[in-house]
């Protein structure tokens, strides 16, 4: 028997012999996030069953939104990492790592502060600019390259210096060396304070004798270390030597840390600390250390500054690339920054 034909406008909407009742329905798409372009790579991943996207710039570009989200709450915002350059080490201070900024649910600014709100996006080019290292030199190196995300700007690190004269200020602090005719250490900018970016470089130390120790810059997540608070002589005074502050860890990037950053510290917490292999990756923004008065390398140059801490004798190291990582004394370039973006998908 062939179907039923009416002329009526309404008949589509009936199903003539009870197979589905579905010919009126149109079919609900499926959540889908926003789409995005830009950046040297990308990551897409899940953490907490939900699924993003990252984008990691490594040099200067642009996050360009060519599509809004449709289905996924809160679809349009994104989240960021904005980590400035690092400052390059003067004759004893250590580099103040790249202002740290971050919007990332349970991560800290830098300067200790709570994440910062998402932001939300509409179809239109947001540029990226990657900050570059200051260059280290004798007496005092030279401040870090700002890195910026749209309206998002972090500062560069402080730059170290010498005896007899006071570390630059940045998005993290810079040191110098101490003395008795006085260098100080470098404030890192708004600190404390909830627009801080970072923490102050750490006081250098002179026995007014024989040695002088340069204090450490100070990193995203902790204060630079100064020298011993009083003379330690022979071998040991190696130790008191001033370590670059820690960085932060994060995982904007996915689950594998590596994606981004160095290994840290065996402790987030505190100040300085060796770098360790045990510890994965995903640290930036940490440190530069200042000068050993043995010649020897210095401390770590903070969680995420990786080897930038190597300090002494004229064998400092720069901080790290794309970490932001200040500069070892002595007269070491640090390292550049990074900004990396994320928001969800379907």
């Amino acid at each position: 028997m062939a179907p039923i034909k009416s002329n009526s406008t309404f008949a589509s909407y009936f199903d003539f012999f009870s197979r589905s009742g579905t010919d009126a329905v149109s079919p609900v798409p499926p959540p889908a996030g926003l789409t995005a372009t830009g950046g040297n790579s990308t990551n897409t991943y899940i953490s907490n069953g939900q699924s993003y996207k990252a984008h990691i710039f490594t040099s200067s570009g642009a996050f360009n939104v060519t599509g809004l989200s449709s289905g996924i709450p809160d679809g349009d915002k994104v989240e960021y990492v904005v980590v400035a350059g690092g400052g390059g080490s003067g004759s004893y201070g250590g580099g103040g790592a790249g202002g740290y900024r971050s919007s990332v649910t349970g991560e800290s600014s830098g300067g200790g502060n709570s994440a910062e709100p998402a932001i939300t996006v509409s179809i239109s080019p947001y540029p990226v600019v990657v900050g570059a290292g200051g260059p280290g030199a004798t007496p005092s190196g030279t401040q870090g390259g700002p890195s910026t995300f749209g309206s998002i700007t972090s500062l560069g690190g402080g730059y170290g210096s010498t005896y007899n004269a006071v570390g630059g200020n940045g998005g993290s602090g810079g040191s110098a060396g101490d003395h008795p005719r006085g260098g100080t250490a470098g404030s890192a900018t708004n600190y404390p304070g909830p627009t801080a970016q970072g923490f102050p470089g750490g006081q250098g130390y002179s026995d007014q004798a024989t040695y002088t120790w340069g204090g450490g810059g100070g990193g995203a997540g902790a204060t630079g270390a100064g020298g011993p608070t009083a003379s330690v002589p022979g071998p040991n005074a190696g130790n008191y030597n001033g370590d670059g502050g820690n960085g932060i860890r994060t995982l904007i990037a996915g689950p594998n840390p590596g994606s981004v950053g160095t290994p840290g510290p065996a402790s987030a917490g505190g100040t300085g600390g060796s770098p360790s292999s045990a510890v994965t990756g995903g640290w930036l923004a940490g440190g530069g250390a200042g000068l050993n008065p043995y010649g020897q390398d210095g401390g770590a140059g903070g969680g995420g500054a990786g080897n930038v801490g190597g300090g002494g004798g004229s064998n400092g190291a720069s901080g790290t690339e794309n970490t932001g990582g200040g500069g070892g004394s002595q007269s070491a370039n640090g390292g550049k920054g990074i900004v990396v973006v994320r928001y969800k998908t379907s």
